[in-house]
């Protein structure tokens, strides 16, 4: 997601200053995208999450 369409969202809210966190989020989402091991916690934890719910509503793997 690239800069102008997060400042996009950010001033549809009313976000204060939309600009320069549009550009900081565009980083963040820049980094974390190009981070496999970030991309594969998160995979594994949604996972793990998903499993957990699955046992609590009786569900067996």
């Amino acid at each position: 997601m690239d800069s102008k369409t997060i400042q996009t969202i950010l001033n549809k809210h009313n976000v204060d200053n939309s600009e320069n966190l549009a550009n900081a989020l565009a980083e963040v989402l820049k980094r974390f995208s190009s981070d496999t091991r970030a991309a594969e916690d998160l995979s594994k934890s949604i996972a793990a999450y998903d499993r957990t719910q699955r046992r609590l509503r009786g569900e067996i793997d």
